[in-house]
């Protein structure tokens, strides 16, 4: 990923450079970064829109702060758990009598956001209902995640909105693995 705050556009062949801070090409929903590099001058994060998924960590000297995926045990990086965190019976529950099916921790993760801001240092996305996600879990929401770099810290936070007429049963959960030599790891509280 450049360095110069800029994301890469993967469109089969064409590879096309998006900055986030540039007015000369608004987000309009038709071509989407492979993802969001964001920044401060000690932080290096990088989202993809698929899932909203935190994919790169890095402190100012490029060491990797966040566990970098191995097919053969686990690829995610710091998934977002929605609307479900942890498994079903059967992978199924019942709603107003009717029985859905839904994985374990939902399926935000499976999800592709749209951007709704991006800048040097923060940015946002936002994955809505469709039939897709109602077959599922029956209900009308919208999920917005912010992303922000300031100084040595990442902010992450999520809203969830129902949109629905009815109360709407949620949960919701941050998933990240972090990359930590031994000598780091510093635990606190518990017994």
């Amino acid at each position: 990923m450049p360095k110069d705050g800029t994301a890469v556009v993967d469109q089969g062949a064409r590879l096309e450079r998006w900055n986030p801070d540039s007015k000369a090409k608004p987000m309009t929903g038709e071509i989407q970064p492979a993802s969001i590099v964001i920044r401060s001058e000690r932080l290096v994060a990088e989202i993809s829109p698929h899932g909203a998924e935190l994919i790169r960590l890095q402190d100012r000297d490029g060491k990797d702060l966040l566990w970098g995926g191995c097919e053969e045990w686990w690829t995610g990086r710091a998934p977002l758990l929605f609307p479900i965190v942890g498994g079903l019976p059967n992978n199924a529950v019942m709603i107003d009598g009717e029985t859905f099916s839904m994985r374990q921790h939902g399926f935000a993760r499976n999800k592709q956001f749209s951007i709704v801001g991006a800048s040097t240092s923060e940015c946002s996305f936002r994955l809505a209902s469709d039939d897709a996600t109602r077959r599922q879990f029956p209900f009308d929401f919208v999920l917005d995640v912010a992303f922000v770099v300031e100084g040595a810290a990442l902010r992450i936070g999520a809203t969830v909105f129902n949109k629905s007429s009815r109360a709407m049963p949620v949960s919701f959960g941050f998933h990240p693995a972090f990359s930590l030599a031994p000598a780091l790891w510093r635990f606190t509280g518990g017994p």
